[in-house]
């Protein structure tokens, strides 16, 4: 087996799972967003972690993504939280999926399929109060569309959704101008005689910064693997790291001065220099942002990546990593002495958390530690 791989700790993520709940009123619902393969990590696997821990329904990005966890066995609540096609409502409704809705061509199409398959397809409004991405305005054209989406006979307009744009940023102000816009249009909404069960908005820094947004459902996304999405959000208790990606050191030489490390010789020794391989690179999820700027975590100490990262190899400088040798490990991110947080990670290559779990690619093995409740 080529010697990079990741651990996804369940363990951990259940931790982050039933931590975040406590913060939770007792009505509020939990959203386990799975999206992206679940950041990477495996989304049947995170699911069914996920489920033992306490979430109650799961949002993902598209109807493939919902289909895939309803073929694996999931039958909590899925919304798709994302764009859907027309084309897929009978998808939506074989599957018994709940629908983002934010155009009449779309809830036309639901409402045919859930007619023909004799079904009640639950659906979620999408109201854009910032981000400018989707969703109907928050104004009287929107209210007029809730009102239309909320008599036809075989949808069930159950929920009103929208998404922060800033909610990790330093200054609060834009997000709680959102979240302001947010509750007038809900109450706009009521005025006009719809009434709609399940408010949500709350994405993860919203969840530790904002309380009074959690509403009825909160959306944990990057929080559930272990990770803060900024330093300016509270940390009420520390998150564990859910997936630690490693490589192993294959190949040790020492380098002259002036010698260039890489392509386009971007990195070259100021002296001489002991410089280690690893067998993972851009391919892998270990972006090229990481030339020049990264480090990685061998025996306790920190080497810094020199050089371009090429796509399947990326060199290391380990003159100062004490009894270094080939075959020792090399942890990019994730459960490592010193602590190799995404997060910080993240901070240290211009990324997001997100970023970094996401782009983990398929062709590294994932091995899992199970969670027993």
């Amino acid at each position: 087996m080529r010697p990079t791989w990741a651990e996804i700790d369940l363990v951990a993520l259940a931790h982050n799972v039933i931590r975040v709940r406590s913060l939770l009123p007792k009505h509020c619902q939990l959203m386990a967003v799975i999206k992206a393969d679940a950041y990477g990590h495996g989304a049947l696997q995170v699911a069914y972690g996920a489920l033992a821990a306490g979430a109650d329904l799961f949002g993902v990005a598209t109807v493939e993504e919902a289909i895939l966890l309803r073929h694996g066995g999931i039958k909590a609540p899925i919304l798709v939280l994302g764009y859907v096609a027309p084309e897929a409502a009978w998808q939506v409704a074989r599957d018994d999926i709940t629908a983002c809705v934010f155009s009449l061509e779309l809830a036309n199409k639901l409402q045919d399929a859930a007619s023909a398959a004799g079904k009640i397809i639950p659906v979620h409004l999408k109201v854009d109060t910032g981000m400018r991405r989707i969703g109907v305005e928050d104004n009287a054209d929107g209210v007029a569309f809730a009102v239309q989406l909320s008599k036809y006979p075989n949808l069930q307009l159950q929920g009103l959704f929208s998404h922060f744009a800033a909610a990790e940023e330093e200054d609060a102000a834009p997000a709680l101008r959102q979240l302001q816009r947010f509750q007038d249009f809900a109450a706009a909404l009521t005025a006009a005689g719809v009434i709609i069960p399940v408010l949500h908005i709350a994405n993860t820094a919203a969840i530790f910064r904002f309380p009074q947004s959690h509403y009825d459902l909160v959306r944990l996304g990057v929080g559930m693997y272990g990770a803060y999405p900024s330093n300016f959000i509270p940390h009420p208790f520390p998150l564990e790291p859910v997936m630690t990606l490693k490589s192993h050191v294959i190949l040790l030489k020492k380098i002259a001065v002036g010698t260039s490390v890489s392509y386009n010789g971007i990195w070259q020794a100021k002296q001489e220099t002991l410089i280690g391989t690893l067998p993972i690179g851009y391919a892998d999820g270990l972006a090229r942002s990481f030339s020049n700027c990264g480090q990685v975590a061998i025996r306790g100490q920190l080497a810094p990546i020199i050089g371009r990262v090429c796509m399947d190899q990326c060199m290391i400088d380990v003159s100062q990593v004490t009894g270094v040798r080939v075959g020792d490990e090399a942890v990019i991110f994730g459960q490592a002495d010193p602590d190799r947080n995404a997060l910080p990670v993240a901070e240290e290559v211009g990324a997001i958390p997100h970023e970094l779990m996401a782009c983990v690619s398929k062709r590294v093995p994932r091995f899992y530690r199970e969670y027993l409740p």
